[in-house]
């Protein structure tokens, strides 16, 4: 009786099977893809956000190297001052050594006057003396000069007025002076006629 209720339960068909008789074979496959592909977006997650750091990193890198070319192009002044003359262009070749100065920049705020004195009359210069300079074609006014410094190098002459009287093959001692302007619009690169009190020569 026994064996024969075991063959008809043997014999039911799938849909007739107890529910705890048949294994769950198919849960378990289900589960197991699941948790696979979770394991699988978890992973690729991952590889993403290591993607993108590194594609970080590389624009960063990018940024600094075009940062680096435009320090590289670009001229800073080392001094504050205003750009006074313009040599070059864009495009144009600059030779090396140029004998022309690129760009001439300098502090217009307080101009000075580099003085020449003639290496004859070196023995009567004295610092402390008054200084004055006029302005060519107008010798009534006068603007009061400030001694700064003396460059001690004699140097062979270079400006010249074109006086008769004028030595070409002379040498001359740099002094500069601080020019009070009294607010009176004056260009750098102007020339002007300097006055020193010359200390006198002690007769024999």
């Amino acid at each position: 009786m026994d064996c024969l209720n075991c063959s008809r339960i043997a014999c039911l068909p799938n849909s007739s099977r107890p529910a705890d008789f048949t294994p769950r074979k198919s849960e378990q496959n289900t589960y197991d893809i699941g948790y696979y592909k979770r394991q699988d977006t978890r992973t690729n997650a991952f590889t993403g956000v290591d993607v993108a750091k590194a594609a970080v990193t590389q624009a960063e890198a990018q940024v600094h190297s075009i940062e680096e070319d435009i320090r590289r192009t670009t001229i800073n002044a080392l001094v504050e001052g205003r750009v006074l003359q313009v040599n070059i262009r864009p495009g144009e070749f600059v030779a090396t050594p140029s004998n022309i100065p690129l760009i001439v920049l300098g502090n217009i705020d307080q101009l000075h006057v580099r003085v020449d004195i003639d290496e004859h009359d070196i023995p009567r210069f004295v610092t402390g003396t008054e200084a004055w300079a006029m302005l060519k074609g107008n010798t009534k006014e006068k603007f009061p000069l400030t001694f700064v410094r003396v460059e001690p190098y004699v140097v062979p002459k270079r400006s010249l007025t074109g006086q008769n009287t004028e030595r070409v093959d002379t040498r001359v001692l740099q002094v500069i002076y601080e020019m009070d302007t009294r607010g009176r619009r004056m260009f750098v690169g102007q020339q002007v006629d300097v006055y020193i009190n010359a200390e006198k020569k002690n007769e024999p």
